[in-house]
């Protein structure tokens, strides 16, 4: 047992630090499906800002581009109507809507769906240079109300100066705006990217997609019928929606490598990681050092000799492009919406628990089912202990038994043959009654090997119970022991049969009325009854056999129908006997379905009752020689 606690404090600590590994792999391995997801998410939107870049020496019109960039992209999206409206934006804040059909501009009023980018334009206005004067921007390359891409025109590259890092604009400003269909990009690309990344996760998390700045603004959720998960009790949360320079490397390095119509922009679309030949990339900055601000030099192009330019110092943004460089100028958007993933338990921790709790139940049911085994197995030998002990004194007192009645017949044998017996009929009333017990011995011990391994009795018929106490009163057995002793019979009127067998049967009555003549003798009285009664079984048919002598000791009384076991007193007084008379009544009980029990007190005798099951349900009959209640 101090063994089984030990393995028990051991188990309790593993199933901890397996619970812990497994927190972890799990979260890990959902962070990973989500920034997976994010990422998908960024390259469709990428590819939107990639297909519609624009060469920093670009002189084509803007009419003849846009409809250049609109024609690949219609060529080689695998959603082609994505976009919904192609807009461009002058730098003073003026709109044009393009017609891809007719591929011309046209001049419109800001639509409603775009007051909001056109207020926020307005607030940004920002400076008056020598290139001209700019009294709209748009700070931001992704919008989410409505979803767009903003695109600006053009941006050169960039190089390296004592002020920071210079960005060289050819025009003063200007943008393309790209509106999506949101609710195709909600209810079409979202749910293929969402079953190609999390599929088979869908049935333990639970997924929404959130805006950044108002959470209460859901875009995707993967179950209707449950509450959208909120960013506060998300297990995992991932920036999605933004144009990140590693997805543009990505893209640009595998299967937009060489593609037809977007090698145009290639210099553009890396400009934040695009430093001039005249100054190497500036290395990243060391722990705790601050960003160098950014210069932006806003130019205009007189002829191609002839440049004015002009410094305006911009802050550069926290955070870095893959190469070390800042990316302050391009607007790259960090993430616009929020990816949430939630387990379906209520968290990752609960999840774990729950697991944790069914492995410590499925570990300490397997220890509490060795240490029943062990239980099991020492009471188990105990038993085959005493059984042996039991088994050695039954040995012991057969041997005794047969040898008495052996020695006795031998005596008396002896004696007729040596011709000194004066009264033969004496001699011969021994040898029958020596005889009779040798033979009650062997029937004994064969009737215990008849009913082992709880086999039925074979031969079962109807039979009288009352017959069968008559035939055990009237047997030799009995009357030859029963001298000087009073027995009285009672059996019940119209007595239901019983389906038994009926030399069983008898040999059972005749254990008790043995036991009965053995042991209760001295109060010279013997009552036998036998009549039907309901019980929770149903009709059942009781044979009692009492008797009005000591009784059955408190301490014998939970032992009496063991096998080979014989009371203190009984020992004590040398009373004859094997120990088989009683547990032989409770098998052949059993054997016809029924059971035995007793009642006794101290010096008032004991009763003993065999009730076997009816053969017939009949009305509760009187005992003979009574009126009926």
């Amino acid at each position: 047992m101090v063994v089984l606690a030990v393995l028990a404090a051991l188990q309790y600590h593993w199933l901890g630090q397996v619970s812990q590994a497994e927190r972890q792999r799990m979260h890990e391995t959902m962070t990973r499906r989500a920034e997976e997801l994010a990422s998908d998410i960024d390259r469709e939107i990428a590819l939107v800002y990639l297909a519609f870049q624009v060469r920093p020496a670009q002189t084509a019109p803007i009419e003849q581009t846009l409809a250049a960039r609109h024609k690949v992209w219609r060529e080689t999206s695998r959603h082609p109507d994505l976009i919904k409206d192609i807009y461009a934006i002058a730098a003073d804040g003026k709109l044009r809507t393009f017609d891809p059909a007719s591929g011309v501009l046209t001049p419109v009023e800001w639509p409603q769906e775009l007051q909001a980018i056109q207020e926020r334009g307005r607030r940004l206005a920002s400076a008056t240079t020598s290139a001209g004067t700019f009294t709209f921007r748009v700070s931001q390359t992704i919008l989410t109300d409505p979803l767009a891409v903003l695109v600006s025109l053009p941006i050169m590259a960039h190089r390296v100066s004592q002020h920071g890092v210079e960005s060289h604009l050819m025009t003063p400003g200007g943008s393309v705006l790209l509106v999506l269909d949101q609710q195709k990009f909600a209810g079409e690309v979202l749910p293929q990217l969402v079953a190609q990344r999390l599929g088979d996760s869908l049935d333990e998390y639970r997924l929404t997609i959130v805006r950044s700045r108002t959470p209460d603004h859901v875009v995707y959720v993967s179950n209707t019928t449950r509450a959208p998960v909120q960013p506060a009790e998300a297990d995992i949360k991932v920036g999605a929606l933004g144009i990140r320079p590693a997805v543009i490397d990505r893209l640009l390095a595998t299967e937009l490598r060489g593609a037809a119509g977007y090698a145009v922009g290639l210099d553009a679309a890396r400009m934040p990681r695009s430093v001039s030949p005249e100054a190497p990339p500036p290395p990243p900055p060391a722990p705790g050092v601050s960003q160098p601000d950014r210069v932006a030099v806003i130019e205009r192009q007189a002829t191609a000799a002839a440049v004015q330019s002009e410094r305006i110092v911009l802050p550069a943004q926290r955070g870095a492009s893959a190469g070390g460089t800042p990316v302050a100028m391009t607007g790259f958007g960090a993430g616009a919406w929020q990816v949430l993933l939630k387990h379906r338990a209520g968290s990752l921790e609960a999840a774990v628990q729950r697991v944790r709790r069914r492995n410590l139940i499925m570990s300490f049911g397997m220890l509490a089912l060795l240490g029943a085994s062990v239980g099991l197995v020492l009471v188990s030998a105990r038993r085959a202990e005493r059984l042996a002990s039991q088994q050695m004194d039954f040995v012991a007192t057969v041997s005794h038994e047969l040898r008495t009645p052996l020695a006795v017949i031998r005596s008396a044998g002896q004696n007729l043959a040596d011709g000194v017996v004066q009264d033969p009929k004496r001699y011969g009333e021994l040898i029958e009654t020596e005889g009779r017990r040798l033979t009650d011995m062997v029937e004994q011990t064969l009737a215990l090997a008849g009913l082992s391994g709880e086999r039925r009795p074979m031969a079962q018929q109807p039979v009288d119970a009352g017959d069968v106490a008559r035939a055990v009163l009237a047997s030799p057995e009995t009357s030859s022991r029963a001298t000087d002793i009073d027995i009285e019979l009672r059996v019940a009127e119209e007595l239901p049969l019983v389906l038994a067998d009926e030399m069983l049967l008898r040999r059972g009555v005749q254990n008790l009325v043995g036991n009965a003549l053995k042991y209760g003798a001295s109060g010279g009285w013997i009552g036998v009854t036998v009549d039907a009664a309901a019980s929770r079984r149903g009709r059942e048919v009781r044979i009692t056999v009492s008797d009005r002598g000591p009784g059955v000791a408190a301490g014998d009384l939970p032992h009496i129908f063991n096998a080979f076991y014989r009371g203190r007193r009984a020992v004590a007084d040398q009373v004859q006997g094997n120990g088989l008379g009683l547990h032989l009544v409770k098998r052949i009980a059993e054997a016809h379905g029924g059971r035995v029990t007793v009642r006794t007190a101290p010096g008032q005798g004991a009763a003993f009752t065999i009730h076997i099951p009816s053969r017939a349900d009949l009305a509760v009959p009187t005992l003979a020689g009574e009126q009926p209640a």
